[in-house]
């Protein structure tokens, strides 16, 4: 038997594009490491993968972190610091905006559409204080 390829090549592209139509915007993956500085300072590095197709992830992400904590029932500012932000291996702009005790940062840029497909984003950013030492052991606020 033998296959007509003008028939069979037009009916794989539409497979292929139906696939790529219905493909998922989505965080595919999310994972942190956390190292604690001598000098209490927690440094959190964060890799996000994610998937894209313009219609809801069409800038970047964005991640919202707290400008403090709370203890004994006060708020104790700790400012956040952004070191660095890449994504695919290749340094990314950011922004960020201040509200209600978070800080929001965006991944990318405003007036720049990300292009369609998966995206690795490694974050990393740093706290002070995110440390108690209580009477019968350490606790880690973060």
């Amino acid at each position: 038997m033998r296959l007509n390829l003008a028939i069979l090549l037009p009916m794989l592209l539409l497979a292929l594009a139906a696939g790529r139509a219905n493909a998922q915007e989505q965080i595919v993956s999310f994972a942190s490491a956390l190292r604690l500085q001598h000098d209490g300072r927690l440094v959190v590095t964060e890799t996000l993968r994610a998937h894209g197709q313009g219609r809801i992830i069409r800038h970047g992400l964005y991640r919202d972190l707290p400008l403090g904590i709370k203890e004994d029932g006060r708020f104790i500012p700790a400012p956040v610091t952004v070191h660095r932000l890449t994504r695919n291996g290749v340094t990314e702009p950011h922004f960020t905006r201040r509200a209600s005790g978070m800080l929001r940062v965006y991944f990318g840029r405003k007036d720049v559409l990300l292009p369609a497909g998966e995206h690795r984003y490694v974050f990393t950013y740093s706290l002070p204080g995110h440390v108690q030492h209580l009477e019968k052991y350490d606790e880690l606020s973060w």
